[in-house]
């Protein structure tokens, strides 16, 4: 399944990488982490995940705790061209370094600079 449109944005697997571009003005609640698990499980549970992050896009401490919440991610990177939405990626990194202290969690200003790194992650 290389790619899928979900009520939470786009989905794309590309060389092990998830890559999610969620819906314009997206509220990641628990209910969008229920539906981004499920995408996870539909993509047999890829070991790295690409998140678009945009100044529209919002979101509710339980559902950035629970990001991938029994999943075996091994890193995540979250890439936004807007100073803002990074600073909120930021802070969306630093609760999943806390929840996750084993997962690589960046922060980056484009979308190649974020999957090369993500292909460097062992």
């Amino acid at each position: 399944m290389p790619q899928y449109d979900s009520p939470i944005g786009n989905f794309q697997l590309r060389e092990g990488v998830l890559e999610w571009t969620p819906n314009d003005s997206l509220e990641f609640n628990i209910d969008t982490h229920k539906a981004l698990n499920q995408a996870l499980s539909d993509y047999n549970s890829p070991a790295k995940l690409l998140i678009a992050w945009r100044e529209d896009n919002h979101f509710e401490l339980s559902g950035i705790r629970l990001l991938a919440d029994g999943f075996d991610i091994e890193a995540i990177a979250f890439w936004s061209e807007e100073r803002y939405s990074q600073l909120a990626a930021e802070a969306i990194a630093e609760i999943q370094q806390i929840a996750y202290p084993e997962r690589n969690v960046r922060v980056m200003a484009d979308r190649d600079s974020a999957l090369a790194w993500l292909q460097s992650v062992e």
